[in-house]
């Protein structure tokens, strides 16, 4: 999904807490190329979930 938007440049793998810093246009893009915005909340029970 980073690649359609061009945002893998702007990944940050930080441990316990991988990101993307996006600015507020680049987000719009990747939305509109079907990106889902989660809160940290949601994010973090994805991963739990991935993890089990």
């Amino acid at each position: 999904m980073a690649e359609r938007p061009g945002v893998r440049r702007w990944f940050q793998d930080k441990p316990g807490r991988p990101h993307h810093d996006l600015s507020k246009a680049t987000r719009a893009r990747a939305i509109a190329l079907g990106a889902v915005e989660v809160s940290s909340c949601e994010l973090v029970e994805a991963l739990k979930r991935a993890n089990k």
